[in-house]
């Protein structure tokens, strides 16, 4: 008996580190959205929100993306779940420090196994953290990404990914959501559990 409940006391505790709405560690909630309902994100042809979710659809050969301008961030603890509804080797993920469609930062996710964080700059991209090869678990991966002025952390499912220097808007950026498509086939991703807090 004793060690039945150990073990689902295991299986619970592994569940609260991975599940996204635990993932953000502050104790504030600076936003949060649950995608129920259609408000403050942007109305374009491949992106709806409702029923928990936020898709964003991408064709080829292009990107499609959504940045939240209802607040901006300088100091934040940054949580998203994301997902494919493919296998196709190409990459989504979250928008920060952003200040327009043409400046922002990407912190992506490839099913392939790979991840980076790219720098939109005056529509030229860069590459702050080059791609490299991480473990993922499962269909949905959760990301997870501190920002406190210049400096940030990327976590992918709960481990560390990567430090890095932002030089980001005075007074905060915007954050979003960006799905790519293949080169010969459209792409759709899933965003779920977003929700930003003041840092831990």
């Amino acid at each position: 008996m004793t060690l039945r409940v150990l073990s689902v006391a295991a299986v619970l505790a592994a569940f609260c580190v991975a599940s996204p709405a635990l993932a953000c560690k502050g104790k504030n909630v600076l936003f949060e959205d649950n995608f129920t309902e259609d408000s403050n994100w942007p109305q374009s042809d491949g992106i709806s929100v409702g029923g928990g979710v936020m898709k964003i659809v991408a064709t080829p050969p292009y990107v499609n993306r959504a940045l939240y301008q209802g607040d901006s961030f300088d100091k934040a603890d940054i949580c998203v779940d994301m997902a494919q509804d493919s296998s196709a080797d190409t990459g989504g993920g979250l928008l920060f420090a952003a200040t327009d469609y043409g400046t922002y930062y990407y912190f992506w996710v490839n099913p392939g196994g790979y991840a980076g964080v790219s720098l939109l700059k005056n529509h030229k991209w860069l590459q702050p953290v080059p791609a490299r090869a991480t473990k993922l678990n499962g269909a949905k991966t959760s990301l997870r990404l501190t920002l406190n002025g210049n400096r940030a952390t990327a976590y992918i499912n709960g481990q560390k990914f990567a430090d890095f220097k932002v030089n980001a808007p005075e007074g905060g950026g915007f954050i979003g959501m960006e799905g790519d498509s293949t080169d010969k086939d459209p792409v759709t991703w899933n965003f779920s559990n977003l929700k930003v807090t003041d840092l831990p």
